[in-house]
């Protein structure tokens, strides 16, 4: 995505990777598609063959294919401030950009019904992130200077902080591990008024890597990224693998790309079958000697 020429319009495009073996090696070609102009959001679904696009004239959701094909209009609605997300295969979340100043919202959009029902509302500084199942929202709630973490059960219909103090959108859902979070959370925040200060770039956050369990309150520091790394950090767009032991990020400052290893690899150790036997010999020998 990028903005064509110095003008204000958002060009999107879809992009496919071929490859074309030889018997000597592998040719690679990206083609290229071009999207509707003026695309303000984009959400992919889990299973990365649907494509949900916000146009900024209006505001009308778009819901196609992954390249943008059989397109057809699932949400209108004359407001224009919105961020989108795919958490679960039929439904997108819906959340009003938020700001500090003013009261925000989210709702659920149901793709096959078209049907939208509100989760959450009049809180300010409102961000979110949902559960893959559903059952749970991570959301950020703005006020005297700082913000909370908050989680609220969707079955049960209730709401509980969550004691690390950072935003939804620098955490993500484990892949393995039920009601787990991993989150990048700043050392220090200073006060002022939450998420604005940070969206605008007036205020950058030095983070360290922490793994949460909402389910027991089990709490790890996974990683102290300024020690380890010796680079202020400041993660977004938090990703990990699927068997939850990678974890890569977007280094809010510079764009730059890194990533943490969650597990310890397994030490594999070669043995000499000689040792082995040799080894058995001995403890045989002393096993006799003993008795």
């Amino acid at each position: 995505r990028n903005l064509i020429g110095s003008s204000d319009i958002i060009n999107t495009r879809y992009a496919s990777l071929s490859k074309a073996s030889t018997s000597e090696d592998v040719d690679l070609s990206l083609d290229l598609k071009d999207l509707p102009v003026n695309i303000s959001q984009i959400a992919i679904s889990p299973s990365k063959t649907k494509l949900f696009s916000l146009m900024s004239d209006g505001v009308r959701g778009i819901f196609s294919n992954i390249d943008g094909g059989s397109a057809v209009g699932i949400f209108d609605t004359p407001f224009k401030e919105w961020l989108a997300t795919w958490p679960e295969e039929k439904t997108i979340l819906l959340n009003t950009k938020p700001s500090g100043f003013a009261p925000g919202f989210a709702y659920f959009l149901n793709t096959q019904t078209k049907q939208i029902t509100r989760i959450l509302g009049d809180i300010y500084g409102l961000t979110t992130l949902a559960s893959p199942d559903l059952s749970t929202i991570l959301f950020s709630e703005s006020g005297s200077g700082l913000f909370t973490l908050n989680a609220y059960d969707t079955k049960y219909n209730f709401r509980y902080e969550v004691p690390l103090r950072t935003l939804p959108e620098k955490c993500v859902w484990a892949k393995t591990e039920k009601n787990v979070i991993y989150c990048a959370v700043p050392e220090n925040i200073a006060f002022s008024t939450y998420p604005d200060v940070w969206y605008q770039g007036q205020i950058n956050f030095a983070d360290s890597i922490w793994k949460y369990n909402l389910q027991t309150g089990e709490s790890r520091e996974i990683s102290n990224i300024q020690n380890e790394f010796g680079q202020v950090i400041d993660a977004i767009n938090l990703s990990i693998s699927p068997s939850d032991d990678y974890l890569i990020f977007t280094n809010k400052v510079d764009l730059t790309l890194w990533g943490i290893q969650l597990v310890e690899p397994v030490k594999k150790i070669q043995i000499n079958p000689l040792d082995a036997i040799n080894s058995s010999s001995t403890s045989t020998s002393t096993a006799s000697s003993t008795r």
